[in-house]
């Protein structure tokens, strides 16, 4: 006879049928308890808790011992053969990519069947999205930021189109366009791309013009895809025309550059760079809530990734500014850079604690 047991799972609202047994505390905006762990689930308690704009709970479900190996841990915990196939993925993708650029710098041709295999290691590996997000926050600190920018990017890009519902080869289209999206940077000078103060007018304008030297060097590659140089020519164009090379509108921008404009302000924000710190994923995701209701980014996108943003969040292991550590426990929709957040089982809401000065300095 098979021996049972409970496993925690995560599932969205829309699937969750009544009779399920919660497997988390679910708290309300100002931190009160609304159901405890362990309560069965009811129509009723569904549909209020989709009225809060949560999206996604944990859950227990039984499973056979005998099927153990063949179901993979929570999202919110990636195992340790997850994190180790995930490094070695990345840290491949750093070499390739370090390797790629200097061959670049030296006027050698863009061996885009590399670049296509480097991508094919991402989208073939099984990911669960918390674990792409956690990892890539680890992997932060490696060498320099362009290298890990393209990687990021390329990621990201291939985590919304996931969620958008793309078939394979448009998601491993992505990916390569995310990995070639700065690659006009590398014929920018390095005391313009590292300058640690603001930049002048003229070398705003040399910056800027990178998106055009991307678009040149890839729209001649062979067997690449007409979609791809277009995207690198696009992805610091904004909906209402602010952006640039062209200022052009949302009427002319592509879906590629949409997603690429998305993930490359998620990543930049997130990450260290020589004139300005890392910030948390939560201030990423304001400001990507922020540019989508001024109308600059796509709002469909945008919404689409700022959801996931937020139901990925909940569980995260957080380090504040008191040094206390913590778990995020409620995300509110409209403020993700104040979640409510659990520590010793004292629960702080950080909108309130803002004026002692609490706040989120870093994931876990």
């Amino acid at each position: 006879m098979k021996g049972q047991f409970a496993m925690k799972i995560e599932m969205s609202l829309d699937e969750i049928s009544a009779g399920s047994i919660l497997e988390q505390d679910i708290f309300d905006f100002y931190g009160h308890l609304l159901l405890s762990k362990g309560q069965l689930l009811n129509h009723d308690m569904i549909e209020s808790l989709k009225k809060r704009n949560l999206r996604h709970v944990y859950i227990y479900r039984d499973n056979d011992a005998s099927d153990y190996e063949q179901v993979a841990e929570p999202a919110s915990s990636p195992n340790y053969s997850e994190k180790t196939e995930f490094a070695g993925i990345y840290n491949n993708a750093l070499n390739f990519v370090d390797g790629f650029i200097r061959d670049i710098k030296r006027r050698k041709e863009i061996d885009i069947e590399a670049v296509a295999e480097t991508v094919s290691t991402f989208t073939s590996g099984i990911f669960s999205d918390y674990s792409v997000l956690a990892q890539m926050r680890k992997m932060k600190a490696k060498d320099d930021y362009l290298i890990t920018h393209s990687i990021d990017v390329s990621l990201l890009a291939i985590t919304i189109g996931k969620w958008l519902g793309y078939n394979h080869g448009t998601v491993h289209k992505l990916g390569i366009a995310g990995l070639l999206h700065d690659l006009g940077k590398v014929h920018i000078p390095d005391e313009i791309l590292k300058k640690p103060a603001s930049l002048t007018e003229r070398e705003r304008r040399i910056m800027n013009s990178h998106p055009v030297i991307g678009y040149q060097m890839c729209k001649t590659v062979k067997n690449l895809d007409k979609s791809i140089p277009f995207a690198i020519l696009m992805h610091h164009e904004r909906m209402d025309g602010s952006g640039y090379p062209a200022s052009i509108k949302s009427e002319d921008i592509s879906a590629f550059a949409a997603i690429l404009a998305i993930a490359d302000t998620y990543d930049a924000i997130t990450s260290r760079r020589v004139y300005s710190s890392k910030r948390t994923p939560y201030k990423a995701a304001e400001e990507i809530l922020r540019e989508a209701m001024a109308g600059r980014i796509d709002s469909c996108i945008g919404k689409i990734f700022y959801d996931r943003l937020l139901s990925l969040a909940i569980g995260n292991m957080v380090l504040l500014s008191n040094n206390d550590k913590g778990e995020v426990i409620f995300m509110n929709p409209l403020k993700p850079n104040y979640p409510i957040v659990k520590v010793n089982g004292q629960v702080y809401n950080l909108e309130k604690e803002k004026e002692n000065g609490l706040s989120i300095v870093d994931v876990l």
